[in-house]
């Protein structure tokens, strides 16, 4: 695999226009009006569209949403979840970080009012629910036919997510037992076996794991 490279951006491609948190569909003149304000240099979009090119072709990046810092994958390839089963050591479940609520709400198998509401309420952020999902996602996203989706405060992430098809596959970067790391060249000796690209991204005052929230018949239970 390809030494690890520092990528420092985001980016975003045009395709099906994806809703914000609050169900207002986006157009792709809109996002790239957001895009601008975001990146502002036109060499750090380049950047970040090479780390895309990297996700489609099965390759994983370490990436910093607002929570802790993440290994990242594309759902729709196998070699890529093959890879972050073995570098996870462990076959699952993975996270999946979503574009917009509308692409989190495709995924459920049915969206009861408190989901929604909830939803509504806490994305983008870093709250994390867990729901019965539709099929048609690799089976390391499943737990007895949950799904556990965010849709992340950070922009880069949700832009991540919309070039993936409107979902990424992510998990804390770290393997078990070992502390988490934070993207950067120290990776490159340490695990350029395993991710081929970063991006460090910025500190997150606080960065913790997020919130999670369980879907069940009376309601949204708190795990963490």
């Amino acid at each position: 695999m390809d030494s690890i490279a520092v990528i420092s951006a985001i980016e975003l491609r045009p395709g099906k226009p994806p809703a914000n948190h609050t169900g207002v569909v986006v157009t792709h003149h809109m996002r790239t009006a957001r895009l601008n304000s975001l990146v502002g240099k036109r060499t750090d979009t380049l950047r970040l569209r090479r780390a895309a090119s990297r996700l489609r072709r099965g390759q994983l990046l370490a990436h910093t949403p607002s929570t802790v810092s993440g290994v990242a994958a594309h759902p729709l390839s196998d070699r890529a979840m093959v890879r972050l089963q073995r570098f996870k050591q462990r076959p699952g479940p993975f996270l999946l970080l979503a574009d917009s609520m509308r692409t989190a709400a495709r995924w459920a198998r049915f969206l009861p009012p408190a989901l929604r509401r909830t939803m509504r309420q806490e994305w983008p952020g870093r709250t994390t629910l867990i729901y019965p999902g539709r099929p048609g996602l690799p089976s390391s996203c499943y737990q007895q036919g949950r799904i556990a989706v965010r849709v992340d405060a950070d922009a880069a992430s949700r832009y991540l997510s919309h070039l993936c098809g409107g979902l990424l596959v992510s998990s804390s970067l770290n393997r078990r037992g070992l502390a988490i790391r934070r993207p950067g060249r120290r990776l490159r000796m340490r695990w350029h076996r395993h991710i081929s690209a970063a991006i460090p991204g910025r500190a997150v005052a606080g960065a913790r794991p997020s919130k999670l929230l369980l879907l069940e018949r009376s309601g949204l239970r708190r795990l963490r």
